[in-house]
């Protein structure tokens, strides 16, 4: 599991590099869907480009609103609902 957390924070860290999206909010309602497909909406939306594991992200599922929020939170928000549920259990 920790080798998927590295790859996301990774992905996270990528985007947040990118001026481009710094300025810009999101206003969307994601509801079951997956997070792969959420990255393709806001990068189709909004003009940014990522670049994600599709096999990697599509398992996580969002459930989420955002209303003219900055684009940092968005993201933000999007690697804690990935984070949960990437989390080992014991």
């Amino acid at each position: 599991m920790n080798k998927i957390l590295i790859k996301y924070l990774f992905i996270f860290l990528l985007f947040l590099s990118c001026s481009a999206l710094f300025g810009q909010n999101i206003t969307a309602t994601y509801k079951n869907m997956p997070l792969s497909k959420v990255l393709t909406s806001i990068s189709s939306d909004y003009k940014i480009t990522f670049a994600f594991d599709n096999d990697l992200l599509k398992t996580i599922i969002v459930n989420k609103s955002f209303f003219k929020t900055p684009i940092e939170e968005v993201l933000k928000t999007l690697l804690e609902i990935g984070r949960a549920s990437c989390r080992e259990r014991v």
